[in-house]
């Protein structure tokens, strides 16, 4: 009402044309509403984080475990949601740990909308693993560690500035700046690689990026998988599987058998890294072309989005669900360019064919042609690939095959121990 009054005042004050522009404006206010506000706060932790510590000393002289061989390990983590990959990876190494006999704990940075510790916990053990780790729902009262580990950009900025700890590490698992376009949260992200943690990397193209690029101290791990649920079964023609989305509303779908070769795609569109909608393009184009495929999406509840062809829509699964997944497709598709996914290697495990895309992080762990598709970020190009992939179940079976025996080389129990190596390394234990 008051901008109404505002612009007849002009009317009288300013003429006509002021008054119909001001007139025009709160229409469009009425229908549009006000513009939305950036709100610069939400990154008050980069700076407040930034500050010199009082007490500049750490703990390499005033604290040690006991027992030489028993570390006691701090992680400040971000929130979770169901299905987090990168959570997961984080906690599978936290219970290879505990396995080892470390002493764990586990922080949440920037609040959680999963309540009270207890709460937390729960949560973490019913979707994730069920760790002996403490779990705090806040980075307040850090207890005294030999190692503290930063787990993301944003995580690396407290890290940085707690000081009760033996030695700093950041878990690297993706070249982050690269979830943004050229923006603060790009330099802010980028800045962490500078700010001395010792970096324990997914795999060795990001230990070499951030070596070479940041001089960055770090070594790498290798993404695996879990062979007790991911192995080659008796194809299978038909399977129930239970599905979520991502407020854990569950449902059951059945795989049926299908005549025409079986797509399944890891979809997230909320996720911009997994190029959601250049893997839709490029399905369109294969569409648009006459070829014939069955296609699933997972990783996402894709229900709200307009896709201009049939699909299964599973949402999300658990691993068992998953893996008859991958037993029951012909091809799986998965797009990660910031830094090579678990999701391949589980895929490989199942001998599923599989098609990636071509960058310097796949092209680092993968051999294109040989065990993997690799195809270049272009709609028909990624089509291209495709097509003869389905097309061709000689080449599936060969490249299905030599995957396999590529990705046997790998267990999580390896990584967890080059994990902790790198650990007691760093520290001199």
């Amino acid at each position: 009402m008051a901008l109404l009054k505002k612009a007849f005042k002009t009317l009288f004050t300013e003429g006509p044309l002021p008054f119909i522009k001001k007139t025009f404006n709160f229409i469009k206010r009425a229908f549009y509403g006000v513009p939305a506000q950036v709100n610069p706060a939400i990154y008050n932790f980069t700076l407040d984080y930034s500050r010199p510590a009082v007490d500049k000393k750490t703990l390499d002289e005033r604290f040690r475990s006991g027992n030489k061989d028993k570390m006691a390990i701090n992680w400040i983590i971000p929130d979770m949601g169901v299905g987090s990959g990168g959570h997961t990876t984080i906690f599978r190494t936290i219970k290879h740990l505990e396995d080892f006999g470390h002493k764990n704990r586990l922080y949440v940075f920037g609040g959680t909308k999963h309540g009270s510790n207890k709460k937390l916990k729960k949560f973490i053990n019913e979707n994730f693993f069920n760790l002996e780790a403490e779990i705090f729902n806040s980075i307040e009262n850090i207890k005294d560690s030999d190692a503290l580990v930063a787990t993301s950009w944003q995580t690396a900025y407290p890290v940085r500035a707690i000081q009760n700890t033996r030695k700093k590490f950041y878990f690297v698992q993706d070249f982050e700046p690269w979830f943004y376009p050229m923006s603060s949260e790009y330099l802010l992200a980028e800045n962490t690689y500078k700010f001395g943690l010792y970096g324990i990397c997914a795999g060795p193209w990001l230990a070499k990026t951030v070596r070479e690029k940041y001089g960055m101290n770090a070594d790498f791990f290798d993404l695996a998988f879990d062979p007790k649920i991911y192995y080659p079964r008796e194809k299978i023609v038909s399977a129930k599987l239970e599905t979520s989305d991502e407020h854990n509303s569950k449902k059951t779908m059945v795989l049926e058998t299908a005549k025409k070769p079986k797509i399944i795609c890891y979809a997230r569109p909320v996720t911009p890294r997994r190029c959601f909608e250049l893997l839709i393009q490029a399905l369109r184009e294969l569409y648009v072309r006459g070829v014939d495929f069955d296609l699933s999406f997972v990783g996402w509840d894709l229900s709200p989005y307009i896709i201009p062809f049939e699909f299964r829509n599973l949402r999300i699964l658990k691993h068992e669900g998953l893996a008859k997944l991958y037993s029951w497709a012909d091809v799986g598709i998965v797009f990660s360019p910031t830094n090579y996914s678990l999701l391949p290697h589980e895929m490989m495990a199942c001998k599923l064919p599989v098609l990636e895309m071509k960058s310097e992080t796949t092209e680092t762990v993968f051999r294109d042609g040989e065990n993997i598709v690799l195809a270049d970020p272009d709609p028909i190009a990624i089509a291209d690939k495709l097509e003869w992939l389905l097309n061709n179940s000689v080449g599936r079976k060969k490249i299905s095959e030599n995957a396999y025996e590529y990705v046997k080389q790998f267990s999580w129990e390896k990584s967890g121990k080059k994990v902790e190596e790198i650990l007691k390394r760093e520290l001199g234990n």
